[in-house]
């Protein structure tokens, strides 16, 4: 992140300071800080590769990966009409419990939904609720049951 330590998200990240030190180093170097949807990606990653004085090696993307899993294939422009935010969210709790190690599925579980669930109305309760929780088993029931109770959510409609 191009900003101090005690800046944390404060202030904006300083793009800048991505480039002079790419200029600098002889090493890629990768931004990271403020890329919040598809369209700021392909923005940041279209400043990055023009050249000149300015410029950085690609654009990582940290919370907005988990809030939308799908801004990749948005900024290909391969992103389906619609998303099912539910699905999306039990195939997260389905892979979690695949790939990872029992001991690693609560903090996991955790920190995927505090950012998954900040796009929601109502996902600050939804949140409140999982951090309580100790099995996927209980994630997934809470996540079905707010979307029955918010069916207006649980689609995103793409233009």
């Amino acid at each position: 992140h191009p900003r101090g330590a005690k800046q944390k998200l404060k202030r904006r990240a300083q793009w800048s300071a991505v480039a002079f030190l790419q200029k600098e180093l002889p090493v890629p170097v990768y931004g990271n800080g403020d890329v919040g949807d598809a369209a700021g990606l392909l923005a940041r990653t279209a400043e990055g590769t023009k050249g000149g004085d300015g410029g950085w090696a690609g654009v990582m993307v940290g919370r907005a990966a988990v809030s939308q899993p799908w801004i990749f294939a948005q900024a290909r422009g391969l992103a389906p009409e619609s998303i099912d935010r539910q699905a999306v969210g039990l195939e997260f709790i389905r892979l979690l419990q695949e790939y990872q190690p029992q001991e690693f599925w609560r903090s996991r579980l955790h920190r995927f939904f505090e950012y998954y669930t900040s796009q929601l109305v109502w996902g600050h309760r939804l949140n409140t609720a999982i951090a309580q929780m100790t099995e996927p088993a209980q994630v997934q029931d809470a996540l079905i049951n707010y979307f029955l109770t918010h069916p207006e959510e649980k689609n995103i409609e793409f233009a």
